[in-house]
Order: structure tokens, then C-alpha cells, then sequence
């Protein structure tokens, strides 16, 4: 593997570790009290956006992070 393909590699987790960081700054927004009484509104719509942006950013975060410092001996 090249230098190139490493460095690239290496950037994968901490990347997706700022994203997941962004989707708890999204998270922030008030979600609705109750979906099944009406139509749900912006704010809860990206709330929840953000909860599944968060799980899918995260998740492979831990792997990706676990890949690059494996190779770490402390």
C-alpha cells in the first residue's frame, strides 16, 4: 500500500468522528412531543436526521480509529 493510500486511510475515523460531533450539534434541535397525532415539523425532522447520522458515523468511527492506532505501540 502506498504512502498515499495510508494517509488517506488514516483520515477516515477522525473524519468520521467530526461528523458524528456535528450530528450532536444538529441533535440539538427540540424534537416532537408526539409523532402520531400530526404532521411532524423542520425541527423534528432534523432531529432525528441527526440521531441517524450520529449511529452511522459513529459506529464505523470506533472501527476506522481501531484500524489506524492498532499499529500504535504507545
Amino acid at each position: 500500500m502506498s504512502q498515499e493510500n495510508k494517509a488517506l486511510s488514516g483520515m477516515i475515523g477522525p473524519t468520521l468522528l467530526i461528523l458524528a460531533g456535528f450530528a450532536m450539534v444538529l441533535a440539538s434541535f427540540k424534537t416532537d412531543p408526539d409523532l402520531s397525532g400530526g404532521p411532524q415539523t423542520w425541527h423534528g425532522l432534523i432531529h432525528g436526521l441527526a440521531y441517524l447520522l450520529f449511529i452511522f458515523s459513529l459506529l464505523p468511527a470506533f472501527f476506522f480509529l481501531w484500524w489506524r492506532l492498532r499499529r500504535d505501540p504507545l
